[in-house]
């Protein structure tokens, strides 16, 4: 008998493939990244019970789960720092080879030789596996794929990866996958963390409203991960959560970022930078590309200069 989606967080009437387009549609996004986040749950419950790895939540993804579900973004990558002594690309390459090993013993990898889709697949396509994809020396991060079954992917696609971080393969198949990215050169991983609750935007819905709780990088923390990020690649995305994360930012948390970003630039000087990009972004209407991307509910917000001017003054505040 073809097995199908299997996961040990999920039951499978989740996997339900009407249900994730139905919702998407409400939701004004594409089902594929719909599927994603229900995946992303699963990724973090399998990296927290099974990776052996001391891993610190952060990034976009991150930042959504802090925020009210209606005003969350769909962030569909998993970003993580990590506290160990073993900082190189072969010990956490070594740490996911583990990792997919206590998958395949606790019957949650599939091969996709034991689908339906064996005949449009490559031989080396296992639906839940991680594959190790590139290394970014600079930024000291390592990034993954996880594969995993869609119900709402037809058509093939291809992935590269890398065993060994640098002979080129191609996988190809019926798949979806999520990004996840590992940071071997933070020290110390976060100056503030906490054991959260992850809520993310499909958990509106019964079906998806598991409950997980993650290692979590502090708010002063992300927010300064995102001002420096906003600086460096000047994506809307971050001015977003920028902005989202100044509706619930308390003192303590710019404290923390003005102390992180000293730590990291010997001063505040950069500030000036990421004000300057702000002010660009309000003055050409950045926003105005990227709003059918954006939930509904903040449409007003996003729109209002009041949105750009209000985080103007907390990062000035730093």
């Amino acid at each position: 008998m073809l097995r199908d989606i299997s996961s040990l967080f999920w039951s499978e009437e989740v996997f339900n493939g009407a249900k994730i387009r139905d919702y998407s549609k409400g939701e004004g996004v594409n089902p594929k990244d719909f599927e994603k986040q229900i995946w992303e749950y699963d990724t973090l419950f399998v990296l927290k019970e099974f990776s052996d790895l001391d891993l610190f939540f952060k990034g976009g993804t991150c930042v959504q789960s802090l925020l009210l579900l209606n005003f969350q973004r769909f962030s569909i990558d998993l970003d993580f720092n990590i506290e160990t002594k073993y900082r190189t690309n072969e010990f956490i390459l070594s740490k996911f080879r583990e990792l997919n090993k206590k998958l395949e013993e606790k019957n949650l990898l599939i091969p996709a030789s034991d689908t339906k889709y064996k005949k449009r697949s490559s031989e080396d396509l296992v639906y839940g596996k991680f594959y190790p994809r590139y290394s970014d020396e600079i930024s000291g991060t390592v990034t993954f794929a996880r594969v995993f079954m869609s119900k709402v992917e037809s058509r093939n696609m291809e992935l590269v990866y890398r065993d060994d971080l640098v002979k080129k393969k191609i996988l190809s198949g019926i798949f979806n996958h999520i990004l996840v990215q590992v940071n071997i050169k933070h020290q110390p991983p976060a100056l503030k963390w906490g054991l959260e609750d992850i809520k993310l935007r499909i958990h509106k819905y019964p079906e998806y409203e598991k409950e997980l709780q993650f290692k979590c990088v502090s708010l002063g923390d992300l927010f300064a991960d995102k001002l420096i990020a906003f600086r460096n690649r000047k994506e809307f995305k971050d001015l977003y959560d920028l902005g989202m994360m100044v509706k619930i930012i308390k003192d303590l948390d710019i404290e923390t970022s003005k102390q992180k970003i000293n730590q990291i630039f010997g001063d505040t000087a950069m500030i000036q930078d990421v004000v300057k990009a702000i002010e660009f972004s309000l003055k050409n209407k950045e926003y105005s590309r990227y709003m059918p991307a954006l939930p509904k509910e903040v449409a007003p917000s996003i729109m209002d200069r009041m949105f750009y001017t209000k985080l103007i003054d907390v990062i000035e505040g730093i």
